[in-house]
């Protein structure tokens, strides 16, 4: 499992809902969550770090692997981005 990346981990772990994938997805994000979580008081960690995973697992769960959005719709979705597309519109004029 080691081998597979992230995005064929949530296919796998929604499509199939493959425990050991879910696990992997986890695996490659927990030195992230444990960043996180150390700037909290101790006795908060352990529940935050669950909280998160079971967050994590959630939206896996919920993310369309169907439907990829390409680079236009990203930037269509934030002002800073919808500035770029203008800026380049722009420049072909």
């Amino acid at each position: 499992m080691k081998d597979m990346d992230l995005y064929g981990s949530v296919q796998k772990a929604k499509k199939k809902n493959d425990r050991s994938s879910i696990q992997h997805i986890l695996e490659r994000l927990e030195p992230k969550i444990k960043q996180t979580v150390i700037s909290m008081e101790r006795r908060y960690q352990e529940d935050v770090e669950q909280e998160v995973k079971l967050r994590v697992m959630e939206a896996v769960r919920g993310y369309d692997t169907d439907h990829l959005p390409t680079l236009k719709e990203l930037l269509e979705k934030t002002k800073e981005g919808q500035a770029v597309l203008e800026k380049l519109k722009n420049d072909k004029c």
